[in-house]
């Protein structure tokens, strides 16, 4: 019984962590890929800056007609 305790807490403990997942975790030519057909593919590095992904969001949201 103290077993099952421990492992169910083990497993409640672990699991958050990995469930986690933001715009790093993303490739953005996959994610923008429309808008990357526009604008033409970017640095890695410049399109996992925190301000450039909003932006690229922004466009891709307008580019498909969705709005916030």
């Amino acid at each position: 019984m103290i077993w099952r305790c421990c492992v169910i807490g083990l497993l409640l403990i672990a699991v958050p962590g990995g469930v986690r997942a933001g715009y790093l975790d993303e490739n953005p030519e996959e994610v923008f890929a429309d808008v990357y057909q526009r604008l033409g593919a970017l640095p890695l590095r410049a399109a996992r800056d925190p301000y450039v992904w909003l932006r690229l969001e922004v466009m891709a949201s307008a580019s498909t007609g969705c709005s916030e």
